[in-house]
């Protein structure tokens, strides 16, 4: 695992979530020759794996995957947001702050995409 792997992987894990959305969603499952969360998790994340997914601790993989699905729908609503005027670019900024610099890199990649999309059906 990569530096930058480890980065997102440790950030996925640890990423702020209710207990509302945690659920098991049956895609990965337990065995205990199988590689561990963390080969797996670059597998999916570098090589585009499908599910379904073995490994050595399922509940771990889990956790990670939600906390990615968690990190890009947060991503993808304060691009709306700002686009929207609903929320304020300074306020997000500050917000993710504490978060890796890519996700920070990913709204304004966010707002520059929108922003073409509106360009060009305008």
């Amino acid at each position: 695992m990569t530096k930058n792997e480890k980065r997102d992987y440790d950030f996925y894990i640890n990423y702020p979530r209710d207990d509302c959305f945690l659920y098991n969603s049956k895609e990965c499952s337990l065995d205990h020759k199988a590689p561990s969360p963390q080969e797996v998790f670059v597998q999916i994340d570098k090589y585009g794996l499908k599910p379904p997914y073995q490994c050595n601790d399922p509940s771990e993989l889990e956790r990670v995957l939600q906390g990615k699905r968690l990190v890009n729908f947060d991503i993808k609503q304060w691009v709306e947001g700002i686009c929207e005027g609903t929320f304020a670019i300074m306020e997000i900024q500050h917000h993710v702050m504490k978060y890796p610099r890519w996700v920070w890199k990913s709204v304004l990649g966010g707002i520059r995409q929108r922003a073409k999309r509106n360009n060009s059906s305008a």
